[in-house]
C-alpha cells in the first residue's frame, strides 16, 4: 500500500504521456493496491478504518453487556491502549471471577471456566454452537486432551 501511494504521487508529478510506461514498471500487487487507493473511496475507507476516536482514558477499563454463551460471573471488559502505534484504540476481553484471567474469546473463557471447575467444556462449546448457528464445528476434544491421548 505504500508502494501505491508513492507510484499515486510519482504519476501526478509526471505528464499524462508517460503514465503508461510507468504503469507497465509496476508489479501486479502495487497495480492493484493503486487501484484500491484510486477507486472511490478506497483510500477514504483505510484511513477510517486506522482513525482513533477521541476517547476519555479515564474511562477505561469499562464493562460492556456481556455476549450470548459467556459463563455466569464472568465480565465483558473493554480496554484503551494507553501508549505506542495502537495508542487511542480500544480491545475487548473477557475477565474471568476469580481474577487474573483474561480470555480473548467466548470459547476460551467458557474452556478456562470448565478447567477451573473441573467439568468437561465440550457439551457447553456444542451449545454455544448450536445457538449461533456457527459453521465450523467444534472439536471432539481439545489440541492438548488429542496430543496427550496419542488421537
Amino acid at each position: 500500500r505504500g508502494l501505491a501511494r508513492v507510484m499515486h504521487l510519482t504519476l501526478l508529478a509526471d505528464e499524462p504521456e508517460g503514465w503508461p510506461m510507468r504503469l507497465q514498471e509496476m508489479s501486479l500487487p502495487v497495480l492493484e493496491a493503486l487501484g484500491d487507493v484510486l477507486s472511490q473511496g478506497g483510500w477514504k475507507r483505510y484511513q477510517q478504518r486506522r482513525q482513533k476516536l477521541p476517547l476519555d482514558a479515564a474511562e477505561f477499563p469499562r464493562e460492556l453487556f456481556p455476549p450470548e454463551g459467556l459463563p455466569a460471573g464472568w465480565k465483558f471488559m473493554e480496554y484503551m491502549y494507553r501508549s505506542g502505534k495502537c495508542a487511542g484504540l480500544t480491545y475487548v476481553r473477557y475477565k474471568s471471577p476469580w481474577g487474573g484471567k483474561l480470555c480473548s474469546s467466548v470459547v476460551g473463557a467458557i474452556r478456562a471456566d470448565c478447567e477451573r471447575k473441573g467439568v468437561d467444556p465440550l457439551p457447553l462449546l456444542k451449545a454455544l454452537q448450536k445457538k449461533r448457528g456457527a459453521a465450523k464445528p467444534v472439536a471432539d476434544a481439545p489440541a492438548f486432551a488429542r496430543d496427550v491421548q496419542g488421537v
